[in-house]
């Protein structure tokens, strides 16, 4: 069914520019050994048998697949290059509702703006999400709205330990098709040594629970699945602009870690000025060697 028609037309379309975009780096980026796999939903086969006889009006179902690209040439007198695909479906993590799992971590990054600038690609098996679906959205708009009291103390301690690793309790996290799983995650932050601003956070996150509905990887397409800004709650509105302003504040040198930079250059420079005068009051070689001709 798929002979003859073009690979686009099998792309989900908000997917096609993407991976229009992808196939072109894989030729630059074949030949030193980059990663060359990318993440789209593919359509799924739409027949009288599947759909019933009124196929124009039948809703065109997609499913995420974890594509492996690289070019090959044909070995004849006229070669021909051709783009080799290895398509395998990506797998829901869960069996069943609720299920209690500890999965392996996975990172997200964001910006001071909360925005997402990375995702492992083990978030489309847990959450059911493709990374560049999310790249750009806020991170807050993925945790439970109850959950953000207790998200903005976190975001406070990240800001305290300057860098260390903060773990946090368990949160909801929301998934692809409405519901939340419990997760636990681990932040770090990266403050710019000059501007002393928040460059980013770094979030390693575990899965403790499953989502209520375990099939987190087909796609959802109801509109109510995800709130609009005006339909928030004035008070998780609120919570929203309190966490973003928290991590562009100007972050203030911790007082004990500036203490400890102090003492560790003070020593420093007291060890290299004792190896410094060692070096000067050390009395001077006068030893000359003689050499003598040995007598015949």
């Amino acid at each position: 069914m798929w002979a003859g028609r073009s690979l686009l037309d099998l792309v989900h379309p908000r997917h096609r520019a993407s991976f229009a975009g992808h196939i072109t780096s894989v030729i630059a980026t074949e030949s030193n050994g980059s990663d060359n796999s990318y993440s789209c939903y593919l359509r799924q086969y739409r027949g009288l048998h599947s759909s019933g006889f009124c196929v124009m009006e039948k809703w065109v179902g997609y499913l995420p697949f974890q594509l492996t690209m690289c070019f090959k040439e044909t070995e004849d007198d006229d070669p021909k290059l051709y783009l080799v695909i290895n398509a395998l479906p990506i797998q829901s993590a869960y069996k069943y509702g609720d299920e209690l799992h500890k999965s392996t971590k996975f990172t997200t990054r964001h910006t001071a703006s909360t925005h997402l600038c990375h995702i492992d690609p083990e978030v489309t098996t847990y959450f059911g999400y493709l990374p560049q679906d999310i790249i750009g959205r806020s991170i807050l708009e993925f945790y439970h709205p109850d959950d953000l009291y207790f998200l903005k103390e976190v975001y406070q301690a990240v800001m305290k330990v300057q860098g260390h690793l903060f773990r946090s309790r368990p949160c909801r996290f929301r998934s692809q098709n409405g519901g939340f799983a419990l997760v636990e995650t681990e932040l770090s932050s990266f403050i710019n040594p000059w501007s002393r601003k928040l460059e980013f956070v770094i979030c390693q996150h575990t899965v403790l629970r499953g989502p209520p509905n375990p099939d987190v990887t087909t796609p959802v397409y109801e509109p109510n699945t995800w709130l609009k800004p005006e339909d928030l709650r004035e008070e998780t509105k609120i919570l929203y602009e309190e966490i973003k302003c928290l991590l562009n504040e100007t972050v203030v040198r911790n007082c004990e870690t500036a203490k400890l930079q102090v003492t560790k250059r003070c020593n420093d420079l007291a060890v290299f000025m004792e190896n410094l005068m060692d070096e000067l009051t050390k009395p001077p070689n006068l030893k000359v060697d003689i050499v003598t001709e040995e007598q015949s």
